[in-house]
């Protein structure tokens, strides 16, 4: 669905972030590009997560914006959260539902 948000002519691209740390099993699900921004996108099954590895990402490339895709109804939540070694990672978090998945680009501006 990530893949067909973009204009027929552009050639869809998904990335995703693997932590390499040993022992760490950590991945950040997908980016989208918007403008001179990369947004992550993390994709849960439930309708909770603790997002861990979004938070480490979050904090570790200073980025402001955030996108989760899950079972909860659309939301914009400021997050700080406090990360091993005391650090604070403080980001925007749009959540949005399943079925609104291909109007994300559309989403974004708002923000």
């Amino acid at each position: 669905m990530l893949r067909a948000t973009v204009e027929s002519f552009v050639d869809p691209a998904v990335y995703y972030n693997r932590r390499e740390k040993k022992g760490s099993e950590a991945e950040l699900g997908y980016f989208l590009a918007h403008g001179s921004r990369v947004v992550p996108l993390e994709v849960t099954a439930g309708a909770t997560g603790s997002l861990k590895a979004l938070h480490h990402f979050m904090h570790r490339r200073q980025l402001l914006l955030a996108v989760r895709i899950n079972a909860d109804p659309i939301s914009v939540t400021p997050v700080e959260m406090r990360l091993n070694g005391g650090d604070m990672a403080r980001y925007t978090l749009l959540s949005i539902p399943f079925y609104l998945t291909g109007q994300v680009r559309h989403l974004l501006p708002e923000l």
